[in-house]
């Protein structure tokens, strides 16, 4: 998949560029049905991880960013234990009122690519820069079925090794420091070459 955001976009004023004050509070995880998407009603098609590269500049705030909410990935896994699928399979609008943390823009320069668990709430920033924003996403997902609730259950499942290694970075995290990160805690940010990991602990 390849998308673009067009200079304005997300924005209700398209002569000044002011962004709509609702874009960082509204968000989704994909494969849920939704009127802008293929997805059947009654189904959901869930996979491992989202893959983006980027194709043009964003490292600037309000680029039409890649936006997260870091740790969500972990409270929409909790959410999903207590209340189950039947309700949001007609669309993530049924979802009960739940708080994340705050939005946070992922800033990327050509050729950089980011890595967020399939669980991860995000969105995409408004456009004021002049540029359009390029991206390509890619979905793998380690399952050969359309809809795997355990994976969303438990959310290292299909992640081999992840379990361990977060049980250990998040020993090694001091108490007081930000679950904001957009980068693998304890790791490097850049840890491999332009390659971006987003957990956010």
């Amino acid at each position: 998949q390849i998308t673009l955001r067009w200079p304005g976009q997300l924005c209700t004023d398209q002569r000044n560029f002011i962004p709509t004050p609702w874009w960082n509070t509204s968000w989704h995880i994909d494969g849920f049905p939704d009127e802008n998407n293929s997805v059947p009603k009654n189904t959901i098609q869930n996979f491992t991880g989202l893959v983006g590269i980027a194709l043009s500049d964003s490292s600037a705030d309000l680029s039409g960013n890649f936006v997260v909410f870091p740790r969500s990935h972990h409270i929409l896994e909790k959410y999903f234990q207590d209340h189950g699928f039947e309700a949001v399979k007609q669309g993530l609008e049924k979802i009960e009122k739940i708080h994340l943390p705050p939005a946070q823009m992922v800033h990327l320069k050509p050729g950089d690519a980011v890595i967020a668990h399939y669980m991860l709430a995000h969105t995409i920033a408004p456009n004021t820069s002049p540029n359009i924003r390029y991206q390509t996403y890619y979905r793998p997902n380690v399952r050969t079925e359309s809809f795997s609730p355990d994976s969303m259950l438990n959310i290292w499942k299909d992640w081999d090794g992840m379990a361990s290694v977060v049980l250990h970075e998040t020993k090694a995290i001091p108490q007081n420091t930000t679950p904001l990160s957009p980068f693998y805690a304890g790791i490097q940010e850049r840890w491999i070459v332009n390659l971006i990991f987003l957990d956010g602990k």
